[in-house]
């Protein structure tokens, strides 16, 4: 049975509500989100988060950039996440477990652990890690129950390889290109695209 962190929406509500905003840029009000997560997350049996609109599940959720190239995935049928078969995404990411416990950020290390699951990156090719700011989508059933945590991870090469070949595939498209598969993307990566690329 799979804990996934959580935190109680009423938690985050009024920061939700005040920036009315679907990434927040402002130092500022990153540094909130990151206090309020931080501060008052617990863990939840998955299969109940998924259906309880009361908590938000956090969800680090990162695009790849090597100069003027984002890497692209598409979701196969093998992933778990049904609702998501077949679609199109810029980003990496995933639920945060108990075990992500030890030194650092929480999210950062749920994030580097999902990204070293699905993709094999050494740690010598990435650049720099950006976090951009907060994902809240509460228009469709999968956004209702996620808050995603964005960030950018800039990339010395290409040499990156899909590890999880049966749930996903991927490769390097440019960005002048990239809105050919606009939309056929998931929710998220399309506000990626209309906000930040």
């Amino acid at each position: 049975m799979e804990e996934v962190l959580v935190v109680k929406r009423e938690y985050i509500e009024e920061a939700l509500l005040k920036f009315k905003k679907k990434i927040v840029l402002d130092d500022i009000e990153k540094g909130h989100f990151m206090e309020i997560v931080c501060r008052d997350y617990s863990f939840m049996n998955r299969d109940l988060a998924e259906n309880d609109v009361c908590f938000k599940q956090i969800i680090p959720y990162a695009f790849l950039t090597y100069k003027e190239n984002v890497f692209v995935l598409r979701r196969l049928r093998m992933q778990n996440e049904t609702r998501l078969h077949n679609k199109i995404s810029i980003g990496v990411g995933g639920h945060i477990n108990p075990k992500e416990y030890g030194n650092g950020n929480i999210i950062e290390n749920g994030l580097f652990r999902e990204l070293n699951e699905e993709i094999n990156i050494k740690s010598t090719q990435i650049i720099t890690t950006n976090f951009y700011g907060v994902i809240n989508d509460d228009s469709n059933e999968v956004g209702k129950v996620h808050l995603g945590f964005v960030y950018q991870i800039e990339l010395a090469n290409m040499n990156i390889d899909i590890l999880e070949k049966d749930k996903m595939d991927g490769e390097w498209i440019p960005k002048k290109e990239i809105l050919d598969y606009y939309k056929d993307m998931e929710t998220w990566s399309q506000i990626i695209m209309d906000t930040l690329i």
